[in-house]
C-alpha cells in the first residue's frame, strides 16, 4: 500500500501578511517538515484548494517557493477562491 498526504485550503496571502493572525506559509512549512521528518515513505503530497484566500499573484508565488524545496510529488488542485490566471502565472 502506498502513502499519500492531503493537505488542504492552506489559503496562502501574499508575503508579510496574515490571515486571522496565522501566517499561512509559515503554517505550511512547519507542515512540511513534519511531512518530511515522519513520512518520508509518502508516495507523493496532494494540495487541494483553496490554495490562495484571495488569489492575489504574490501568494501563488510565495507557495511556489516553499513547494520548490519538497522532495516529494507535489500535485496542487485550485479552489473557488483561487484565480486561474494567477494561479497560473
Amino acid at each position: 500500500m502506498q502513502k499519500i498526504i492531503h493537505i488542504t485550503d492552506p489559503h496562502f496571502v501574499a508575503p508579510g501578511k496574515t490571515l486571522y493572525g496565522i501566517d499561512p506559509a509559515q503554517r505550511l512549512r512547519d507542515t512540511l517538515d513534519h511531512v518530511s521528518r515522519v513520512h518520508a515513505d509518502a508516495k507523493l503530497i496532494l494540495i487541494t484548494g483553496d490554495l490562495a484566500d484571495t488569489g492575489d499573484p504574490a501568494a501563488y508565488v510565495l507557495l511556489r517557493e516553499i513547494l520548490s524545496e519538497v522532495r516529494l510529488p507535489v500535485y496542487l488542485t485550485i479552489g473557488n477562491h483561487d484565480d486561474r490566471s494567477a494561479f497560473r502565472g
